[in-house]
């Protein structure tokens, strides 16, 4: 039985987010994960498609602020989910890398907070259409 679509409503930012996200699940799953890396690449391309449009001379991205309603299935949004949860412990250890510049460790600290909200906002939309899977939140505590 083919899973019905769950349509969440989100900032051009927020699936920009995603789509940086999903970028980064692909290129490091491509050799040992291909299946993972499909789904990620599955998840841009919809993305893109259902906010921008499919005509070949397509704009660019809309204004950030822009609300936008992407619809996947919950397995998707929930394989989503898992994806920036797992990012944010690592975000965490890189926002405070004394290896790394002080311009790139203040990008991941704001990219651990932005994630962190979007996490909470994709479970919370998900927990409104239908209890999440068992998903553990990684770090968000």
């Amino acid at each position: 039985m083919d899973e019905e679509p769950v349509r969440l409503t989100l900032s051009v930012s927020d699936w920009q987010f995603i789509d940086g996200t999903m970028d980064n699940v692909g290129a490091i799953a491509i050799i040992d994960a291909p299946a993972t890396a499909d789904i990620a690449d599955f998840v841009r391309n919809e993305g893109w498609d259902q906010i921008v449009g499919t005509e070949p001379d397509r704009p660019d991205w809309p204004e950030e602020s822009k609300l936008v309603t992407v619809a996947l299935t919950r397995t998707v949004w929930e394989f989503i989910l898992a994806a920036i949860e797992e990012d944010i412990p690592i975000s965490r250890k890189l926002a405070t890398a004394a290896l790394i510049s002080l311009q790139q460790r203040l990008e991941q600290e704001i990219g651990l907070h932005y994630g962190i909200q979007l996490a909470i906002k994709v479970r919370e939309l998900l927990t409104d259409i239908h209890p999440v899977s068992d998903v553990d939140p990684v770090g968000i505590s």
